[in-house]
Formats: structure tokens, C-alpha cells, sequence
């Protein structure tokens, strides 16, 4: 495996970016719960940084088609890092506000990113390496994340007086990660810009009709928990900080190992029926949560839940590439960006309100439901010879 000089001077731009974030989620609703906000707020707050990502998808790209790749890199990361501590600084509508902002830069930095490595080299290593080592770095997150509150008062006890008030300064230093990775941008020449005088015209294909809602009722099984998980293990586990970032990182190997088994399992039973019998798993095993009372048992029902929920997704990557023809997979990924933003904003506020008013284990049982009726839905809808091999494809 080898990479060119450009590609391996960029790439520590997202992982110090996935590095500042990670330890920015991990810790903000724990920051929240200790100032009394309860899970529905901490939704809404979620679903407003995730109609931010939305927003910004097709206002970033076209800032990038006019001023390039390398300025809308930098803007983006620097922008991330100056919302990620107005975040931790502000409550009330300026927190909402700073939440938007936040969504609104990492949607930016999400659209550049990839584009960025594909600038560098079309092969499929810089990829490879960009989410394998995004999953590791991560890992780290979480574990020096969990920490980070204890390691500033260690360090600094004149700075806080408790953990509760660490907590903020904590998330103010994951924003220097990202502002590092604006210094490593700054440094990099990116390659021109391809001409794209010549694209051909963009059209809705019949398949994403069938496809998109479909996935839409998935998505909305993969965002029920995940914002929630952390709050989940301190206010309903008693988990602390610490171990509530172990868990966190614990959890992440085997979600990297299940998505590389993944094309074992699709070469053994077929694109469709892997797909849907993950999606089935994962669906029968979120109800393990309710029987979990201690750390460790919500870690590992969580783990093997939240594992074969990622495990579908190369799959689901898969059958949409195969789907619609070449030219127009841009344009696919794009629409399926955007139902995942507009799903995760509902079922944020909504899975909130519910955890609120019944309890995380309606939440548990509703999740079920959805993810085996998505499952059903995605075997009914599709056949395994019709994916067989790519439209428009020459393979």
C-alpha cells in the first residue's frame, strides 16, 4: 500500500478534524446534563446542528466549484473549530444558534473532504485510509475525551472546581485539533481542478425513487440512539466520564472490523439478503438495551447492536452505486445526504421527546420495530439480479 507525498501531507487535516469533533460530541451532552438540560433539549440541539450539515451541502459545493477545494477546506475547518467553542461558551438562542453553526461548517467540511482526497489520487487507498484511521483516531477520542475533564483539573485546579465545571473547558480545547488541521491545509497545494464544461445533465432515476425511502425508514433506526448514548449511560447507568468515553471508544474496533467483514458476507449470501439480515440483527439486537444495568452490559449490547447497524452500510453503499448509472452518482450520493440529514433532525427532536416522556426502553421497543419493518421493506423492494452488477457499467 502506497500513497503520493500530497495525499499523506493532507490527510492529517481529517483526522485532526475527526479528533476535535469526537471529543466535542462525546463530551457536549454530558456538558448539558450537568446544567440540568434534560434529553429533549439535548434533541433538539442535535437536530439543529443537523439541519445546519443540511443546509450547508449545496451552498458549500458551489463555493468550492468557484473558489476551489483549498480555500473551502480552510474556511470550513476554521469555521468548525471558532463554532465548536462559541458551543461551549453560550446557552439560550445562542446556543441554538452555535449548534446551527456548527452543522453548517462540518457539512462543509464533510462535501469538501472527499472531493479533496479523490484531487489527490483516485485510487482507492487514500479512502481506505481516510475512514479506516478516522475510525482509530476516533477510538483515541473517546478515550482521552473521557479524561479530559479530570486531566485539566489534575493540571489545573485553579481552573474549575469540579468536573461539571472542567466539562467546558474541555470542549473549548477540542476545538484546537481542527484549528490545527487549518494549519495543515495552509500549508498543502492542492492539483487544479478538472474541467466540467461537459457534464451531462442531471435526472432523477426511477431507482432512487424506490431506493431513498426505503433507506429513509433505516435512517431512522440508525438516529434514534446514537445521540443519546452517552446521556443514556450517565443518566439511566450512573456511568462517569471516563467510563462513559471507554465505551465509547470500546465500541468503535468492532464497528470497523464488522464494516470490513461486510464483503465476505455480501460475496457469500448475495448483496440484498446481507443487507437486510444486518439490518434485522441489529433491529432484534437493540432490544438486548433493556435488559443492560451496568456499564459494561450497556457497552457490549451496545457494541454488538451498533455493529451490525454499520455493518449494512457498505452494502447500502453498494446497492446505491450499482443502482443509477456512473455519470449520475454524484448527484445519487448527494440526494441520499440529504434524506440522511433531514431523517436524523426529525427523529433527533422526536426520540428526545419520547425518552422523556416514556422512558429509554419505549425508545428501545420503537427502534425495533422501525429497523425490522426498514429490513423487510429493503428485501421486498429490491432483487438480487436487478444489482447484480452496475448500471451503466462496463464490468
Amino acid at each position: 500500500m502506497t500513497i503520493n507525498g500530497s495525499l499523506a501531507r493532507y490527510l492529517p487535516a481529517p483526522l485532526l478534524v475527526n479528533f476535535g469533533v469526537t471529543i466535542h460530541v462525546l463530551l457536549f451532552n454530558l456538558y448539558l446534563a450537568d446544567r440540568g438540560f434534560r434529553e429533549d433539549f439535548m434533541g433538539r440541539q442535535a437536530a439543529l446542528m443537523t439541519m445546519g450539515a443540511a443546509l450547508a451541502t449545496f451552498p458549500w459545493a458551489a463555493v468550492a466549484r468557484r473558489f476551489g477545494l483549498r480555500f473551502t477546506s480552510l474556511v470550513t475547518a476554521f469555521g468548525l473549530a471558532a463554532a465548536l467553542v462559541l458551543r461551549a461558551q453560550t446557552s439560550g438562542l445562542s446556543l441554538s444558534v452555535a449548534s446551527v453553526l456548527t452543522g453548517f461548517f462540518l457539512g462543509g467540511w464533510h462535501v469538501t473532504n472527499t472531493p479533496s482526497i479523490a484531487a489527490f489520487s483516485l485510487g482507492a487507498t487514500g479512502f481506505s485510509l481516510n475512514i479506516g484511521l478516522s475510525m482509530a483516531i476516533g477510538s483515541l477520542g473517546g478515550l482521552i475525551g473521557g479524561r479530559l475533564p479530570a486531566f485539566i483539573l489534575a493540571v489545573a485546579p485553579g481552573a474549575a472546581r469540579d468536573l461539571s465545571g472542567a466539562t467546558p473547558l474541555a470542549l473549548v480545547c477540542a476545538a484546537v485539533p481542527v484549528f490545527a488541521a487549518s494549519a495543515v491545509l495552509a500549508g498543502i497545494r492542492f492539483p487544479e481542478s478538472p474541467a466540467t464544461s461537459n457534464q451531462p445533465r442531471l435526472y432523477f432515476p426511477r431507482f432512487l425513487a424506490r431506493f431513498l425511502p426505503a433507506v429513509a425508514l433505516w435512517y431512522a433506526f440508525c438516529a434514534g440512539f446514537i445521540p443519546f448514548f452517552n446521556a443514556y449511560l450517565r443518566n439511566q447507568i450512573g456511568g462517569s466520564v471516563a467510563a462513559i468515553g471507554g465505551a465509547y471508544a470500546f465500541s468503535l474496533i468492532p464497528q470497523a472490523a464488522a464494516t470490513l467483514l461486510m464483503s465476505l458476507v455480501i460475496a457469500r449470501f448475495g448483496l440484498i439478503r446481507s443487507v437486510a439480515g444486518t439490518q434485522a440483527l441489529a433491529a432484534l439486537g437493540v432490544l438486548a438495551m433493556l435488559g443492560a444495568h451496568t456499564v459494561p452490559q450497556a457497552t457490549l449490547f451496545y457494541t454488538v447492536y451498533i455493529s451490525l447497524q454499520v455493518m449494512s452500510e457498505p452494502g447500502l453503499s453498494a446497492a446505491l452505486m450499482r443502482g443509477v448509472p456512473s455519470e449520475q452518482r454524484p448527484a445519487a450520493m448527494a440526494a441520499n445526504l440529504l434524506v440522511i440529514f433531514a431523517v436524523n433532525a426529525a427523529v433527533s427532536t422526536a426520540a428526545g421527546q419520547l425518552i422523556v416522556a416514556r422512558g429509554y426502553g419505549a425508545l428501545f421497543i420503537a427502534l425495533s420495530v422501525t429497523g425490522v419493518s426498514a429490513a423487510l421493506l429493503f428485501a421486498f423492494l429490491f432483487q438480487e439480479k436487478n444489482l447484480a452488477s452496475p448500471v451503466g457499467s462496463e464490468v
